[in-house]
């Protein structure tokens, strides 16, 4: 049964991994759950920002919430972009939007929700002004808006356990901390903010252990068994430009005291090895022709 508090139907564009966990939470909360994918599915709705599934305008009409996980472009947010080209009617019955941004907003050093934003690179500039376009679109229909800066995300299937059984991961021979979000927590804490709905809310999903990417790997190797590839200098020529600028522009620790106070919310893993150990105790890891270190 639908909560009071929760909307009745929701449009979701870009159900890829963390939006699909959000989904499935708002689908076992009885809310019914319109999604979009760049290409149609059965379904799920295509959409990619030029191609726009017909059935979308019809959908419009019959939902009462709006969320957005859909990477941001040059314009900001593709689909805040064709709503807000929408004739108003359309949906000022709207009572709520949400956009799954990212702690990219921010600079480097200890952060929480009142920090200003001071985005590093082109796309921590790309989500800044995503987020003004939600808002925009939120006032424009007196609804309530929510933002939720995520930091890196992981969860089952998408952990340093599989990085490390498929060979992908980096040791990357720095110093520098951050924050981390389980998946299942972000679907959570977004239920959480639905049920308490506000205009222009903030909120700052994460763990309660900032920490460098080799302490996890190096965890993660102890738990499962696995092999770490080498360490790896950040002057190294092998690393990508996108990774060395990461860790290039510092470390972020987050102070979240009021994302949970307002939310009554709590995270399940509140550290890398929960997360890691619940993904372990699921078989991630187990079913890969991987060296390990047995």
């Amino acid at each position: 049964m639908t909560s009071s508090l929760l909307p009745q139907a929701i449009l979701i564009f870009g159900q890829g991994y963390t939006a699909g966990f959000i989904a499935r939470a708002l689908r076992e909360a009885g809310v019914r759950v319109i999604a979009t994918r760049r290409i149609a599915e059965g379904e799920v709705r295509g959409f990619d920002g030029e191609a726009v599934d017909a059935r979308l305008l019809q959908d419009i009409a019959g939902v009462q919430a709006v969320l957005s996980s859909i990477p941001p472009d040059a314009g900001g947010d593709a689909a805040a972009r064709w709503l807000a080209a929408l004739p108003q009617a359309s949906i000022r019955h709207l009572r709520g939007f949400g956009y799954l941004s990212s702690t990219g907003v921010y600079p480097a050093g200890e952060i929480n929700e009142a920090t200003a934003v001071a985005p590093q690179d082109e796309t921590g500039h790309r989500r800044v002004l995503a987020e003004s376009q939600w808002q925009a679109l939120a006032d424009s229909c007196a609804a309530a808006s929510a933002m939720f800066r995520l930091p890196a995300i992981y969860g089952p299937g998408r952990n340093a356990i599989t990085q490390l059984a498929e060979g992908r991961a980096r040791l990357v021979d720095s110093p520098v901390c951050f924050n981390r979000v389980h998946v299942e927590d972000i679907a959570r804490i977004v239920l959480a903010a639905m049920m308490r709905p506000r205009k222009g809310a903030v909120y700052l999903p994460c763990d309660e252990l900032p920490a460098s990417q080799a302490e996890v790997l190096r965890h993660a190797a102890a738990l499962s068994g696995l092999a770490l590839p080498p360490a790896q200098a950040l002057d190294d020529p092998a690393l990508s430009p996108a990774l060395r600028r990461f860790y290039q522009q510092g470390e972020k620790r987050i102070d979240n005291r009021r994302t949970r106070q307002e939310l009554d919310w709590q995270p399940l893993y509140r550290d890398y090895r929960q997360g890691l150990e619940a993904a372990w105790q699921a078989g991630d890891g187990r079913d890969y022709n991987t060296p390990t270190t047995a």
